[in-house]
Order: C-alpha cells, then structure tokens, then sequence
C-alpha cells in the first residue's frame, strides 16, 4: 500500500510513502504534521482511492482486496466525505465528466449542456446523501462543492475548445448565450485554489477568455500567443492569488516546451507582480534547473533497450546530430507529430550524420512495441522507458510531451526545445545548421 500527496500544485510534485501491511492485513497511518486539508491517494495494486483528511481525522477504512472499489468503506471522524469520494468512484463521476459515460460521443451543444447538467446534479445528490448519513465540517462541504462547480463549468469550456480542436469546425449549436453559466462560477475564488478542479478551470477559463478577445484565431506566432495569454491572465483574474497562480504555471509551461531563452524575457514581469513566495521560489529553483540545459551543456547520457531488445546508448551516436523526440502512445500531440514525422526522416534518408531516436514513456510497453510493429518508420530508433519518473526523463526534466532535443556531434545540447516535425521548415533548417559540425565529427570515429 503506498499513500501519496501533491506536495507542488504548480509541477504536480509528488511525495509517497510505503505503507506495510500487517500480518492481519491492516496498516496504520499517523500524519503528526498535517496543517490544512488535504487531498491524499491510496494506491493497492492497479487501484488508487482518493482520501481528504483534516487535521484532528480519524479515519478507519476497509476493503476486500479482490473487489477494492466495490467493497471500499469508511468510518470515524472523517468518513462521510470520504465515502462519498468512494461512491463517485463507483459510478464513475470522480475521474471527472470527461472520462466518465456522460462526456463521450457529444456532438452538439445541448447535448454537452444536458449531460453535463446531468453529471453535476447527480455528485450534488451523492453529496446530499453523505450528509444525511453522517457530519461534514465546512472545508469538507466546500473542497466537494468546489469540485464539482468547476468540474462542471471546466468541461462546459474544455469540450468544445476540444472538438474545435480535432475537428477544425465549431461544436454545433455553440452560441454567445452558451456562456451563461460562467455566470454562475464566480472567477476568481482564491479560497478554491487547493482544489485542483478549480486549478484546472482557471487554464480553460484563461483560454476561453483569450479566445473572446481575440475574436478569431490565436497568433500562429508562438512568442505573440505566448505574451497574450500572460496579458489575458493579468486582465481575467486581476490582483488575485488566482492570478498569481496562472502566471506562474504559463511561466512554468514556456519552460516546458519553449526555449529557455523565450522564457526568460517573462521572468521578471512575474517576480515583479506575484504576491506568493512559494511561487516565487519554485519558479525561480525551475528556472536554475533549466540553465543546465542550455545549448553547449552536456546532454545527460542513457541506455535504453530498442523493440528488439538490443540496448541503445547515447553515446553510440557519438559523431552525429540526434533529433530526441520523448513520446508516448497515449499522447494525442505526440501521435500528429508522428503523423507529420515521416516527411522528416525521408528528408535526412542516406545521411549518416542524423539519427532519429524516439523515446516512448509508455507504462504499457506492449502497447509502445504494437504501435512500432504498425507505424514504426526505416532508419528511425525506437526505445522505450517506462514513464514520466523513468532515469532518462527525469534526468532531462520531462515534465509533459512531446518534449523535442536536438543533440550535436559531440554529445551536447543544441536546442532543448527545437522545432518539431509538423513545423518542416523550420526543423530541416535546425537539423542542417547542426550537422555542418558533424562531418568532421564522423571522420574522427
């Protein structure tokens, strides 16, 4: 049994802790240090159960080990929410509208308004149920109802930015009235901010406000979308902690998928404006960190095994330029860069000096080889590591993907965040520029 917290809400940093199970099959946890609410999980096996506790909790749970989620039950001070966590997890409500039957295969507006109407309703009638049957305190009524209201009105932004998105045309029956219920969310709500489905809301919310503003489509170009979304955030959520908090993970974000330097224009501006040092301080320790990855810095080495088991290492490709593309299977932005790959590998088909290395973090690792055997592409090497807390992406500080490096002939750092393949002009042109080192480079092996 292992019992885990969100230590960082900005990086999503987690703490663990091992629990043993006694030879009767109980474990007893004691958290001496707890100062506020909290939201823990429980992991046994494959199954993870969400726990709230407060401090002065004493919270007694059980369940058969064959049927976690069915059987799953609380008692003591601090059940009543936690058993109603447990019957959302039941029912499939807790995971969030999206990924419960509700939210799939909705195609018109209406049908997204009555369904996610529906979703909110039925966990506020779940909860109503859990007060009946026993006391909820006031932080414990509020984390729930938070939850579900910014759950609600986080998917009623976040389903059609998504439609929008894989179809290139408009939710149908989307109009300007479709937004009223924003009325009925007061934004910002800084006593929301532990809960991560406020968090989550405040992103969408941020990006539906940019989209009103703009009236059309966003900048295509990355820097001037990059300083609209910082502006927007100062204007949608004024002086607040909210505010604060969307600063720091958009400044947080630029660091994870742009270049250092495009990041670092926007550091001071924040310093300047945020109210928070806990922000502050993680910002800045991000920043420090990313320093290490500046171009000419050491690209931090890793063996990892290919489809056929043979073990690949960075340095067998001392001599050539590497163009590392972290991925996985499950990932949608991954998968279209994939799709716009193959122009890219033929580009470079016959030139010795390149490589192609594709790092999939895929947990399911027959899932990574099925895709490879289907789509994988000649002269491209495939390699697997298993996860986002795996040594080669934790060494390069992959936090989201697809994360692209683009490595020189002698083993350091180019460009750790380069263009990618669906931008082809602009990563042949990297590519080149950094091969006109590697001849002379090849020569000397």
């Amino acid at each position: 049994m292992t019992v885990t917290r969100v230590r960082e809400s900005l990086t999503y940093r987690e703490d663990s802790l091992q629990l043993r199970l006694g030879p009767d099959g109980t474990f007893r946890l004691r958290l001496d240090t707890l100062s506020r609410p909290t939201e823990l999980a429980l992991l046994h096996g494959e199954h993870r159960f969400a726990l709230f506790v407060e401090p002065g909790d004493s919270v007694h749970l059980s369940f058969d080990g064959q049927q976690p989620e069915a059987s799953l039950r609380y008692a003591g001070r601090g059940a009543s929410l936690n058993n109603y966590l447990a019957e959302l997890d039941r029912q499939g409500l807790l995971a969030g509208f999206d990924l419960s039957p509700m939210g799939q295969g909705i195609a018109h507006a209406d049908t997204l308004r009555h369904r996610a109407e529906q979703f909110r309703r039925q966990r506020q009638h779940l909860l109503h149920r859990a007060a009946a049957a026993g006391p909820l305190s006031g932080a414990a009524q509020r984390f729930a109802r938070f939850a579900t209201d910014y759950e609600w009105a986080g998917a009623l932004l976040r389903v059609p930015a998504e439609y929008r998105y894989e179809r290139g045309r408009p939710l149908p029956g989307l109009s300007p009235a479709y937004y009223d219920f924003l009325r009925r969310v007061p934004v910002p709500q800084d006593s929301a901010l532990a809960v991560t489905d406020y968090r989550l809301f405040l992103m969408a919310y941020l990006g539906h406000t940019l989209r009103q503003r703009a009236a059309g489509p966003l900048p295509a170009n990355a820097a001037q979308t990059d300083r609209a979304y910082l502006a927007a955030a100062r204007v949608a959520f004024g002086s607040s902690r909210s505010r604060d908090y969307v600063l720091a993970r958009l400044l947080y974000e630029l660091l994870l998928f742009r270049r250092l330097s495009e990041a670092e224009p926007y550091l001071a501006d924040f310093l300047r404006l945020n109210r928070d040092s806990t922000l502050a301080r993680i910002i800045r320790r991000e920043f420090a960190a990313r320093r290490q990855f500046a171009p000419g810095q050491p690209a931090p080495p890793f063996a990892l095994r290919d489809s056929s088991g043979q073990e690949v290492t960075l340095s067998s490709f001392r001599g050539k330029v590497v163009y590392l593309d972290f991925w996985a299977t499950w990932c949608r932005p991954c998968l279209e860069e994939m799709r716009a790959a193959p122009a890219l590998y033929r580009r470079f088909a016959g030139r010795p000096e390149v490589a192609f290395v594709a790092v999939s973090l895929d947990h399911d690792a027959l899932a990574w080889r099925r895709w490879v055997r289907r789509n994988g592409q000649p002269g491209v090497v495939y390699v697997h590591a298993p996860g986002l807390e795996a040594p080669v992406a934790t060494s390069y500080r992959i936090k989201g993907i697809p994360s692209y490096w683009l490595i020189g002939p002698d083993g350091r750092i180019v460009d750790s965040a380069p263009p990618r393949p669906s931008q082809p002009l602009e990563v042949r042109k990297a590519i080149e520029q950094a091969t006109r080192s590697a001849p002379a480079a090849v020569a000397r092996r």
